[in-house]
């Protein structure tokens, strides 16, 4: 590991994760993916039970295109782990290391997609058990009652991916420029102040 790494990694290792290593991503993909299991779920019986095709097919093509191709280029590919080879996600790095900070297009581009993904599936889990109730001469009580549960439990690790991502991750995250970032203002000030020639503080 370089010497400045070293450096920063003991005056910040309490403050920022400065450097990548398995426990963050271990703690990430935790928080993430209960909640896309269970959403993949409750899209699945929504097809099967009412139907209905459309959001598993738009849910089934969006999860590639953002994660995959359109999060790692607006957002990933600013960030240093990325530079390095290092990044959060399990994924191919497919697009160069960018030196400039998230713009504002990228950064709301970013908060719509995450959004999009977040809400999609509850959503349609809504649409399908208003479906399955106003059809209860065709479906029986107990798939209600499954499906109410999905959509309980699809909230509740909603809930736990962003109170995670926003009070574990996001705190002592490096990627400055990201909009989910919440590093507090003194500990970025302090940071470059101390480390001015650190390359990563042009991003």
């Amino acid at each position: 590991m370089p010497r400045e790494e070293e450096r920063i990694n003991l005056n910040f290792s309490e403050k920022l994760n400065c450097n990548w290593n398995r426990k963050l991503l271990l703690s990430y993909l935790s928080y993430l993916s209960p909640y896309m299991l269970i959403s993949t779920i409750g899209l699945v019986l929504l097809k099967i039970w009412t139907g209905k095709n459309s959001f598993i097919i738009t849910y089934s093509i969006f999860l590639p295109i953002f994660f995959v191709l359109f999060r790692p280029l607006i957002q990933c590919s600013h960030c240093p782990y990325y530079k390095e080879k290092r990044f959060i996600d399990p994924l191919p790095k497919i697009w160069k290391f960018n030196f400039r900070p998230m713009n504002n297009f990228e950064r709301i581009s970013y908060l719509v997609g995450l959004g999009f993904f977040l809400v999609l599936p509850l959503t349609a889990q809504f649409i399908g058990l208003g479906f399955l109730i106003n059809n209860l001469v065709i479906f029986n009580n107990w798939k209600i009652i499954v499906y109410s549960l999905i959509i309980l439990t699809t909230f509740i690790l909603n809930l736990f991916f962003i109170f995670n991502l926003y009070t574990k991750l996001c705190t002592c995250c490096i990627h400055f420029s990201c909009p989910l970032n919440r590093v507090s203002k003194e500990v970025k000030n302090e940071f470059e102040n101390l480390y001015p020639e650190y390359e990563i503080m042009n991003l």
